[in-house]
């Protein structure tokens, strides 16, 4: 079984939580609060540099993976998500056509909304999300 490693990181959007296994990143959890399990690692310390880059607008990828788990569905939502570039957006309706399922852009939100590695996989730039973290984010890639 692969160890898990988490570390609660100071960035501009408030503490994240980011949780990665040795090989991806495996969650990442805005306004999160310090945990008693605390072992950052390499993959979640390069990760954490890389948001700040992002968040600087001094990066527009990430180079770790990400391997959120999901249904097959969710899956496939946040695969077609991770191909959206970078300051550009769609709709959950061209997520569902892009997955072959055009009738289920009311799941797609869900999936979108059940993404535990949020900006690594960019749900953000899916206009259905109104949150204030995906307006933020919207507004940061537009720059």
């Amino acid at each position: 079984m692969p160890t898990e490693h988490s570390h609660v990181y100071a960035t501009p959007l408030g503490p994240i939580l980011i949780v990665g296994s040795d090989e991806a990143i495996t969650r990442v959890e805005v306004g999160a609060l310090p945990t008693d399990h605390d072992q950052p690692s390499g993959l979640t310390n390069a990760f954490a540099n890389e948001l700040l880059e992002y968040l600087a607008g001094k990066r527009t990828v990430f180079s770790a993976e990400a391997h959120p788990k999901g249904s097959t569905f969710e899956q496939a939502v946040w695969d077609a998500i991770q191909q959206i570039p970078y300051g550009q957006t769609r709709t959950a309706s061209d997520i569902a056509c892009a997955i072959g399922q055009a009738k289920a852009h009311r799941q797609v939100g869900r999936a979108v909304a059940a993404c535990p590695c949020p900006i690594i996989v960019p749900v953000h730039r899916v206009t259905s999300a109104h949150d204030a973290l995906s307006e933020r984010l919207r507004a940061l890639e537009a720059e």
